[in-house]
């Protein structure tokens, strides 16, 4: 298969961005095509990431196709159409209908979503952080050599956090909401209570995002320490389990 598209692109002679595109096609198994390759290296590479995990590479290929909009818009369109499928996952329609994943009128559709989506009260976003940090407490929790590391309770004891922090963590309530992001706290045992470091994970492929002290300042190589003994003895058997 890997000769199929390194034989497509010696033929088309392509250059850095077509290369990427090609790298991204092979991972995500879309086949070495003139047409696929044209709009996934037009289109936003992160939002490409979002809509073929939600609703698939050919649904919003073929729905491109009926948007009239020329290749150099198709980087803007893509970012638009991923914001209105993450609206649409978060006011929990079924992305997997076509009416929700290819609506008749587009930039209707977006706005009504994306509206709904921000006069979503604080109280259901709250709740639905609630229930991530209650997943993460499960998965995710650990103590070791004088350090804890544990979820939030709440939204508002993220934004609690990131007031004492002085941090943006408290702006991360709708990422968390939305399963885009984990928010761990690590602690020091003699201190629980007290914020120490912030860390964001990635629940998607539970790669560290990053680690922040006071002031967004770098954690000490004790916490550095800490973390990769936390990643070998708790996410490293989640990642294998899941590559089996």
């Amino acid at each position: 298969h890997r000769k199929e598209y390194y034989t497509f692109a010696l033929r088309r002679n392509l250059r850095s961005r077509g290369i990427a595109a090609l790298q991204w096609m092979e991972k995500n198994k879309i086949p070495p095509k003139p047409q696929y390759l044209k709009v996934v290296a037009n289109a936003n590479g992160n939002a490409l990431d979002y809509i073929a995990e939600k609703v698939g590479f050919y649904t919003f290929f073929n729905y491109l196709k009926t948007q009239r909009k020329s290749p150099s818009e198709w980087g803007r369109f893509s970012l638009d159409y991923r914001d209105y499928i993450c609206a649409c996952v978060l006011l929990g329609y079924n992305v997997g209908d076509t009416m929700y994943s290819k609506p008749k009128n587009f930039e209707e559709m977006h706005d009504r979503a994306t509206r709904l989506k921000a006069e979503l009260s604080e109280e259901l976003k709250n709740s639905m952080c609630e229930k991530m940090c209650r997943a993460a407490a499960d998965l995710y929790n650990y103590k070791n050599a004088g350090l804890i590391l544990r979820a939030p309770h709440n939204a508002a004891e993220i934004k609690e956090e990131g007031k004492a922090m002085r941090h943006c963590v408290g702006t991360y309530i709708e990422r968390v909401a939305e399963e885009r992001s984990v928010i761990l706290f690590i602690r020091k045992e003699t201190e629980p209570d007290v914020p120490f470091v912030t860390l964001e994970l990635d629940p998607k492929n539970l790669n560290v995002v990053q680690a922040r002290a006071f002031k967004n300042g770098n954690p000490s190589p004790q916490v550095w320490s800490f973390i990769r003994l936390w990643q070998d003895k708790v996410l490293l058997p989640m990642i294998l389990e899941k590559a089996s």
